[in-house]
């Protein structure tokens, strides 16, 4: 029998392959609740799907696959949707600690750069205190006056990037890792450094800077 034949025979009519590909990404669609990076499985499935409904339309009936590419579009839509609905919802949720913890940079900069050491430190967590000293925090800035290409610390803010958030939900505890730019005197770009937060009863402190404070590896 043959493959090619026009409408109203009653050959052998070959499934849109395109059609297929756009179920099997329409079901692999559902990696997207564990990593955002999946999302790119939704949206390859919705163009595989159009595709796949142009070609078997204009086939003169000699392609089948409609009903795979609409059960892969509405996978697609569906699962990538709601993955898109769930990421939004959190990042509403997340976006107010991000503005606290973005203030908490500024604020950390300021004082810094004013020199007034003990109300930066004061904004560390226990922790931290336990692991640094007061006079090595104070004495650990003033040290960046001395380095020729570095100088003063002038300013930190957010570099805008999304933070990482963590919640325990034992505790309510929250962590938050946000990547900060510091602005020194004599160098020309701002360095790019992590910074820890932790939120406890309501309250958040500066956890660690891992890139000037680094913690004791095994």
């Amino acid at each position: 029998m043959s493959t090619t034949a026009g409408a109203g025979t009653q050959d052998y009519v070959a499934i849109n392959s395109v059609a297929v590909v756009c179920l099997f990404l329409g079901l692999a669609s559902v990696l997207a609740f564990l990593s955002s990076i999946f999302l790119v499985l939704p949206v390859a499935g919705l163009i595989c799907g159009i595709i796949a409904l142009v070609q078997i339309r204009g086939s003169n009936k000699t392609q089948s696959g409609v009903l795979l590419a609409m059960l892969g579009l509405l996978a697609c839509i569906g699962i990538g949707g709601g993955r898109s609905v769930y990421q939004a919802m959190q990042r509403l949720h997340v976006s107010e600690d991000e503005r606290q913890v973005a203030d908490m940079m500024v604020k950390l900069g300021q004082l810094i750069a004013a020199e007034k050491y003990d109300d930066a430190y004061a904004m560390f967590d226990d922790r931290f205190k336990e692991r640094v000293s007061a006079s090595s925090f104070a004495a650990t800035f003033r040290n960046f006056a001395n380095v020729p290409d570095s100088g003063v610390l002038q300013s930190i803010g957010w570099n805008q990037e999304p933070m990482t958030v963590q919640e325990q939900s034992d505790t309510g505890d929250v962590f938050v890792s946000g990547m900060a730019f510091f602005k020194f005197e004599k160098e020309p770009a701002p360095r790019r450094s992590i910074i820890d937060f932790q939120k406890t009863d309501g309250q958040w402190h500066v956890h660690n800077i891992d890139a000037i404070f680094p913690t004791r590896r095994q």
